[in-house]
C-alpha cells in the first residue's frame, strides 16, 4: 500500500474540504504548506489529521476576525453615528467594511505564521 501523496491544485478544489469556507480556503493553506513545508503536510495526510488541522485553523481565524470587528465597532465614529442616526444601510456597509480589512489583516498572520 503506497503512502497518500500530496493533492494537485483540482483535487484540492474539487475533492477535499469543500465546508472550510470562510475566508480561508483549503486550497491556499495546503499550496502554501505544500511550497513550505512539505514533510509537515504530508504528516497530516498520513495521519489522517489534516481535515483537524484545517478545521482548528479555520476557527481561529473567525474568532480572531470577530473579535477584531467587535473592537471596531465600538470605536469607529461613522459606524457609531450611523447607529445613532439609525442608518441601517451605512451600518451594513460599514460592518462588511470592518469586515473585509479584518480578513485582509488577520488571514496571513493566522495562515502563513
Amino acid at each position: 500500500m503506497t503512502p497518500p501523496t500530496i493533492l494537485d491544485r483540482k483535487e484540492m478544489n474539487t475533492r477535499l474540504f469543500p465546508y472550510i469556507s470562510i475566508f480561508i480556503t483549503a486550497q491556499h493553506i495546503l499550496q502554501y504548506l505544500a511550497e513550505s513545508a512539505p514533510d509537515r503536510i504530508q504528516d497530516l495526510l498520513n495521519n489522517g489529521n489534516i481535515y483537524l488541522y484545517l478545521s482548528r485553523l479555520n476557527r481561529k481565524a473567525t474568532i480572531a476576525v470577530e473579535n477584531q470587528i467587535e473592537q471596531w465597532k465600538k470605536t469607529e465614529t461613522d459606524y457609531l453615528l450611523a447607529i445613532k442616526n439609525k442608518d441601517f444601510m451605512l451600518q451594513v456597509g460599514l460592518f462588511e467594511n470592518m469586515k473585509a480589512r479584518a480578513e485582509e489583516l488577520i488571514f496571513p498572520a493566522i495562515v502563513y505564521a
